[in-house]
């Protein structure tokens, strides 16, 4: 798997790290549990997945917003952001109860302002550094 392999290079490469933020992956549990193995290779584990808590209708708006800006056709159109969420609950989802399991899950309130958001992550991680 290319993904996986290119995970696998990055923290081959960046073991001495004092630590790592992915975002966007793992996107399955089989990916999920690669990850941990490739962790384990070099004596790391994951600490948490944090999960940003956005209402759906909200994704959908801020989406289409972005759609505006950046000119990507796949953001543009309500039915096809629409899919993209239902397909995240339907194989992305179940990466939070992977983690949720092993006590290394987190979800942070992400409505309010980007400082506020922002002020909300870093706590969470400052738990976990």
């Amino acid at each position: 798997n290319l993904v996986i392999d290119m995970i696998a290079d990055y923290v081959a490469t960046h073991k001495e790290d004092k630590g790592v933020i992915f975002d966007g992956f793992p996107r399955t549990t089989a990916q999920a549990e690669a990850f941990d193995e490739i962790l384990a290779k070099h004596g790391q584990k994951v600490s948490v997945m944090i999960n940003m808590e956005v209402p759906e209708e909200e994704l959908v708006k801020r989406i289409l917003i972005r759609g505006k800006d950046s000119g990507r056709a796949d953001d543009q159109s309500e039915d096809i952001i629409r899919n993209r969420i239902s397909i995240y609950n339907a194989q992305t989802a179940v990466v939070a109860d992977f983690y949720r399991a092993q006590g290394k899950f987190e979800s942070v309130p992400s409505m309010g302002t980007i400082e506020e958001v922002a002020e909300r992550i870093a706590a969470v991680v400052e738990k976990y550094l």
